[in-house]
């Protein structure tokens, strides 16, 4: 996308926001697990394990965003306050 990413549900896979250099691009969902996370020309991904980490099935969850501070993806915890 060329701006932000917003999933209401359990995002896996690959998410590439800001994908023509927008650093202020966001990726929200209310559960990041994404094998590969892309804002910008800036990219992280999960460590390598030999076993999977798979999340637990919840009926709660607190959503998380991704962005980008001081040029690397930080993911925060969206709490209400």
């Amino acid at each position: 996308a060329a701006g932000d990413i917003t999933v209401w549900g359990l995002l896996g896979g690959i998410a590439h926001a800001g994908n023509k250099g927008n650093k202020k691009a966001k990726v929200r969902a209310l559960k990041l697990n994404p094998i590969q996370l892309r804002i910008a020309n800036l990219y992280t991904r999960r460590p390598d394990a030999l076993h999977t980490i798979y999340v637990e099935k919840t009926s709660s969850f607190t959503p998380e965003e991704a962005r980008i501070i001081n040029d690397e993806i930080v993911i925060y915890t969206m709490n209400e306050k």
